[in-house]
């Protein structure tokens, strides 16, 4: 049995406190999220939990993945996604909507939450922009 001692990674749901929001997200996510990209989504999303400019756009990106779960292709509902993601990898809010909707660096990032939360493989950026424009326009 060996453990690795230099491993920043923090298991969800081991040290939960009673009562932790994070926690109770993270633990209703994974009874539905693909479990190949369990460890992709500890990486990428939960580890932010330790630095507290993220926890609370965490905590609410989280809470849209778990509320959208049935209806993530839904335009409207697409679009509260994209910006909750937006909101998470933009804390300081330097980019406005029209330059979030631009930006590859975060509908690629956004493409990549659809495959680890929802298993869902969107066929272009284009057309997630374009859902997320009508989801604005409803």
């Amino acid at each position: 049995m060996g453990f690795n001692l230099f491993s920043t990674l923090i298991r969800p749901g081991k040290k939960a406190k009673p009562g932790d929001l994070f926690e109770l997200l993270v633990h209703k996510i994974e009874q539905f999220a693909p479990k190949e990209h369990g460890t992709e989504r500890e990486i990428h999303y939960y580890n932010y939990r330790m630095a507290t400019r993220y926890r609370k756009p965490l905590e609410e990106l989280l809470e849209n993945i778990l509320k959208y779960r049935q209806s993530h292709t839904d335009p409207i509902h697409t679009a509260e996604l994209f910006f909750s993601l937006k909101s998470f990898y933009d804390t300081s809010d330097h980019l406005t909507t029209e330059e979030a909707l631009k930006d590859r660096n975060l509908a690629i990032k956004f493409l990549r939450l659809l495959l680890l939360f929802y298993n869902f493989k969107e066929e272009s950026t284009e057309t997630m922009r374009n859902r997320i424009i009508e989801g604005l326009k409803e």
